[in-house]
């Protein structure tokens, strides 16, 4: 995790992708089109992927800098 937070990221969702890419997240060409749309749904399939998998990091994480509770999430 601290390679991700060290990175200078053009996009908060290349922070998503690239999580995605540590823990074999790869959707496929139709879910990415969806997903790649926004970052609050990417994040909740990359955590429930994680959660299946018996990873429970995705409960670990913190916002980034400067985001915005989603108001999805209350």
């Amino acid at each position: 995790m601290h390679i991700l937070g060290v990175k200078q990221c053009r996009n908060p969702m290349d922070h998503y992708i690239a999580l995605g890419g540590m823990i074999g997240f790869t959707p496929s060409p139709e879910e990415l089109e969806s997903l790649g749309r926004d970052r609050f749904d990417y994040l909740r399939a990359t955590a429930f992927h994680a959660l299946k998998n018996g990873d429970y990091t995705p409960l670990l994480l913190n916002p980034l800098p400067g985001e915005q509770p989603d108001p999805r999430t209350s």
